[in-house]
């Protein structure tokens, strides 16, 4: 009975970091670490290679998804632009589309995403390793240390058959800004 109740009584972020768990859901799909239990994490930049990708990304959605879709918000890559593109793709069933595979749809909308966040919050693409394996992420570290994953989330999209997740994703980016941001 102790288990159940140390398990389910969680008091929420008042406790000291110190008494904190490794981590704690703030709102659904967010979650705030206790830095000092996670394991060490090295960030290094991305390769002149990977940058490319982006960019290639970037023009493939501006000049052939854009016109076919026609996206209402400006930039192209916004995240309303990426959950119509997102609903209408997966609305045929997540594979070839316009004429592209679905890996090539799955980076077009990840890496905009991803470029839509560095451009419009400050964020930097970095590779988070951790001796066993690497995540590519989008991080700030001001004026609160954030970190997204816009390959995870566009994946994990896909693999959960959710059509628009883009704008939930940053509502939740703009709440966790005012509300840890001060």
């Amino acid at each position: 009975m102790r288990f159940f109740k140390k398990l389910f009584d969680r008091t929420g972020p008042e406790r000291p970091v110190d008494e904190q768990e490794t981590y704690i859901e703030a709102e659904k799909g967010t979650y705030l670490f206790n830095k000092a239990k996670l394991p060490d994490y090295t960030y290094t930049g991305l390769s002149e290679k990977e940058y490319r990708h982006i960019e290639a990304s970037r023009e493939m959605l501006q000049r052939q998804m854009a016109p076919l879709l026609k996206f209402d918000k400006e930039p192209v890559n916004h995240p309303s632009n990426l959950d119509e593109y997102l609903t209408l793709w997966g609305s045929t069933g997540y594979g070839e589309f316009l004429g592209s595979t679905a890996e090539q749809h799955t980076a077009y909308l990840s890496y905009n995403f991803g470029q839509y966040l560095v451009e419009n919050y400050g964020m930097e693409w970095q590779i988070k390793s951790d001796g066993e394996g690497s995540q590519t992420v989008v991080r700030v570290t001001s004026p609160v240390e954030m970190e997204l994953y816009p390959i995870d989330s566009t994946l994990r999209a896909i693999r959960n058959r959710e059509l628009a997740i883009y704008c939930d994703i940053e509502s939740k980016l703009k709440n966790a800004i005012r509300r840890f941001g001060n």
